[in-house]
């Protein structure tokens, strides 16, 4: 899905969600990432994480409104 920031991946293949900024994101983002679980990828160049329930909810439910929160704020 591609939003104002990039795009999220749900790759079912790899199993692995995926967040592909433009450009290196925020220090806020980054946090972000981290405490919901998410590991950078230098061969994928992304945010990824296994697709388990728990990754679904994180995504959903902390992430992307956060990230809505903050580029909204950016504009």
């Amino acid at each position: 899905m591609e939003y104002p920031w990039g795009t999220l991946v749900a790759d079912y293949g790899d199993e692995r969600y995926r967040f592909l900024f433009n450009g290196k994101p925020e220090r806020e983002v980054i946090n972000l990432m981290k405490s919901n679980a998410f590991k950078w990828s230098p061969r994928n160049e992304a945010w990824q994480r296994q697709i388990t329930p728990n990754a679904s909810y994180a995504v959903n439910n902390y992430i992307l409104p956060k990230l809505a929160e903050i580029y909204q704020k950016a504009k």
